[in-house]
């Protein structure tokens, strides 16, 4: 039984009068492509009110097969007089006074003791029924739904639904009389003003499951009849209608291609999935929750009505992640986990509980013992390729209660490999490789081999990105090569938008590297991208790192470098940022306070919860020199030092540890024998700039239990020079070249030269004083200059208030006043 105002419309139709019923007979054949209806009769229940709704019953109990694209049987409009015969041919009646006088029929038939809003109501559905007038629609849709404070909540929701029939009604009267002419050209308009009334209508029922299904039945004839110029956009409310309403019944009829789509191969990806499902290259958010929505609806019925494992596992795996209008619950996902492991024993569900268990979740405490055991069961049990690879994971990195075994590990990798892996295992042997293990030789070139079949074969974006780093930095056996990485992490990001990539590239671009020029613009702008396409915390402390220091046409921002520390704290930071907000506190900048309190605070955090070893050099200078609300504390400092030598130090450490013995402190005897040691420790094993300069200072000068080297400190000048043109070392060799030394000839012009660069690199007054000097007195191959030292001496005062420039400044003055004096004599 189905009921509706759909007034009929067709090419040949005649109403008969049978007892108390209306018999409909009617002919249709319509072109190739339509369902053919032909010489079907319709029972109607007959009542004399005009305008109230029939129930329409088919003789064969089977709507669907009477219907022709929309054409559909439902109310007819009759006179009251029996026997009353109304035919209808191309939408216009044959009996024009008949259609005349319909209005005061109606009027007849309503009666005096309806108000005037019903009576207004009911003439506007005969001016819009009967004779297409779409303003009359529109105004008896407003007078339906323009609620009043004399009815009830009950009546404004049953005329929202009658407003929706009605706008229904029109639309199959007009359609379906055009189509009977011969098209429905010209329909497009009408169906964009009817869409928007019913949008309206379904928005204000707050998606009524009476009027959704209105909509829903508009928007399938629409497209049926190929009427609406955008089929996109009906599909896509069809799909948010049943999301927001969580219409079960509509889902067979309407959604079959997206349960098909559910189970599409992986490999595809969400969004690809999503984009088939939409019809469209773009998706909105709200599609985005829309499709949310239905896949967790249809896998809750799969689960209701056929105790489904698969769906168990896929809304597990929903439900566990969280989604846009699917709120995350990891508890729910481990009870779905475990259910469908007691239904069907999948290997797909133990892995996923296994991956749960060996994270953990809101509600579910991490459990890699157990996490280990289901890994194990799915691989025993079912052969699980992706079990293999997590448990290789584990097993790679340990866990609590679980022991790291790097061989195990390359053992389920290379089996994971041979029974067809994606090309993860691929990519994590190859960075076990990379890096080695306990058992498992370096092993560079095979690393590299397994990261470009992953990338293939499989298209694994993290291989390229793992590639990329390689190759960025080069391995033993493996060229280093900067643009074959740059092109590996574009790909990576062009393929998979990945975010490592990402950040991996800003690095590269904002260093350089061998055919890559350095572009700071660009690695900010995927810095950013990182973080905030993927909420990346590299990329946060490194964008941090850039508007600390600012870069070429990027200015230095300290407050946004805080800002970008700071959070990238609060997102679980590996200690870097505490690292580096610690270092900016410590000096302050433009628009942030000097904070040595709280710099040392971080410090010992990312010590302490992080084990960041530059964390631990940075606190040893700054007590080995104290600084305001902190205190020297020199064998606390030492003790710093040797722990970050311990743990990996870069040779920062080393040489830190190293001036500070070459001196002593309180409580740290001097030892300038181990001084030097630390310093060619640094320099062999990490090719540390400023220790080879420091190592050049002691043997240049030489120390006790050191033999002064004239030789080798003008030699560790200069690779100090070459390596990071360092201002400092440029005048330390500019001091030992001007006096000369045992083995190394005074060479004025060449110290000359070297006081010059050091103040053109580092702005060094000292070096300036040395110039002053030599310019003031003239020497060989170095022509003397007064002027000139006069400046550099001006430029050393104003800029530290250098008191030998003070010195030697007023020296020369009163000489040149001397000169002028005996000129006059």
């Amino acid at each position: 039984m189905w009921s509706g105002w759909e007034p009929f419309r067709s090419q040949q139709c005649r109403f008969e009068l049978e007892g108390d019923k209306v018999l409909a007979k009617f002919e249709v054949s319509m072109r190739h492509g339509d369902l053919v209806v032909r010489k079907k009769n319709i029972t109607t229940l007959y009542t004399q009110a005009v305008g109230e709704r029939r129930f329409t019953v088919y003789e064969d109990n089977d709507r669907e097969a009477l219907q022709d694209g929309c054409l559909i049987v439902g109310e007819a409009l009759v006179d009251k007089s029996p026997g009353c015969l109304s035919s209808v041919r191309a939408g216009v009646y044959e009996d024009e006074e008949f259609a005349k006088n319909l209005p005061a029929k109606g009027e007849d038939v309503i009666g005096e003791e309806l108000g005037q809003v019903q009576r207004d109501i009911f003439l506007l559905k005969v001016a819009a029924l009967e004779h297409g007038d779409m303003n009359a629609l529109q105004r008896c849709v407003k007078l339906l739904t323009d609620s009043s404070e004399e009815i009830t909540e009950h009546m404004i929701l049953t005329n929202r639904r009658r407003a929706g029939e009605l706008v229904l009604a029109f639309f199959h009267s007009v359609s379906v009389s055009r189509k009977g002419s011969g098209g429905v050209k010209g329909g497009g308009r009408e169906f964009e003003a009817l869409f928007s009334l019913l949008q309206e209508l379904v928005e204000k029922s707050a998606f009524d499951n009476y009027v959704v299904d209105v909509v829903l039945g508009f928007l399938k004839c629409a497209v049926d009849l190929s009427i609406p110029e955008d089929v996109r956009s009906c599909l896509v409310w069809m799909r948010r209608l049943i999301a927001r309403s969580l219409r079960l019944d509509k889902l067979d009829c309407l959604c079959r291609n997206f349960e098909e789509i559910l189970g599409a191969e992986r490999g595809q990806g969400v969004a690809i999935r999503r984009k088939q499902f939409f019809m469209d290259s773009e998706v909105t958010e709200y599609d985005v929750c829309t499709v949310n929505i239905l896949e967790k609806t249809l896998l809750k019925r799969k689960i209701e009505e056929h105790d489904d494992v698969g769906a168990m596992n896929n809304l597990g795996l929903m439900v566990q992640k969280g989604a846009e209008g699917v709120e995350a619950d990891a508890v729910r996902a481990m009870d779905l986990y475990e259910l469908a492991i007691s239904k069907g024993r999948d290997g797909t569900v133990m892995r996923n509980l296994g991956c749960l268990l060996e994270t953990g979740g809101e509600g579910v405490e991490k459990d890699a013992v157990r996490a280990k055991e289901l890994f194990e069961r799915a691989i025993n049990e079912h052969g699980h390729v992706g079990a293999m690879n997590n448990l290789g994971l584990m097993l790679r990195n340990g866990a609590e209660g679980v022991e790291a075994d790097a061989v195990r590990a390359m053992e389920l990798y290379e089996l994971a490999i041979s029974k067809g892996d994606d090309g993860s295992a691929m990519n994590n042997l190859g960075c076990l490789l990379e890096t080695g293990g306990e058992g498992v030789e370096k092993d560079a070139v095979r690393a590299k081999e397994l990261f470009e079949r992953a990338i293939n074969e499989h298209g694994h974006v993290g291989a390229m990105n793992n590639l990329g780093l390689m190759v960025e930095e080069g391995a033993e056996g493996v060229e280093a090569d900067a643009v074959r990485a740059m092109e590996l992490y574009e790909l990576a990001i062009s393929k998979g938008n990945d975010g490592s990539a990402m950040y991996n590239l800003g690095c590269l671009l904002e260093t350089r590297g061998e055919g890559v020029e350095k572009d700071a613009v660009r690695a900010k702008e995927l810095f950013e991208r990182a973080i905030n396409e993927h909420g990346h915390v590299w990329a946060m402390n490194e964008l941090g790192l850039m508007l600390h220091k600012g870069a070429e046409g990027v200015e230095a921002d300290v407050v946004c470098a805080m800002e970008l520390y700071e959070l990238a704290i609060s997102k679980g930071d590996d200690g870097s940022a505490m690292c580096n907000l610690g270092r900016l506190l410590e000096t302050g900048g433009e628009g942030v306070e000097k904070d040595a309190v709280r710099a040392k605070e971080l410090f010992e955090r990312a010590i302490n919860e992080r084990g960041v070893v530059q964390a631990m050099n940075n606190l040893g200078l700054m007590v080995h020199n104290g600084a305001e609300g902190v205190e020297a504390d020199a064998v606390r400092a030492m003790e710093l030092y040797e722990l970050t030598i311990s743990k990996g130090d870069d040779g920062s450490a080393m040489n830190n540890l190293g001036g500070f013995l070459e001196t002593g402190g309180e409580g740290v005897e001097k030892d300038v024998v181990r001084a030097k040691e630390l310093f060619e420790r640094a320099i062999n094993e990490h090719g540390h700039v400023l220790a080879m300069n420091n190592l050049g200072l002691m043997l240049h000068n030489g120390a006790e239990g050191v033999e002064a080297d004239a030789v080798r400190a003008m030699e560790l000048y200069e690779l100090t020079i070459s390596k990071g043109r360092n201002g400092i070392a440029m005048y330390n060799l500019g001091i030992l070249l001007r006096d000369g030394a045992e083995g190394l000839d005074c060479n004025l012009v060449r110290a000359a030269e070297l006081f010059e660069m050091a103040i053109e690199e580092s702005n060094d007054t000292d070096a300036m004083v040395e110039l002053g000097n030599l310019l003031r007195d003239g020497a060989e191959g170095v022509e003397r200059d007064t002027d000139r030292a006069c400046r550099l001496y001006e430029r050393a005062i104003e800029q530290d208030n250098h008191s030998k420039a003070v010195e030697n400044l007023a020296a020369l003055r009163d000489a040149e006043i001397n000169e002028v004096t005996e000129d006059g004599d």
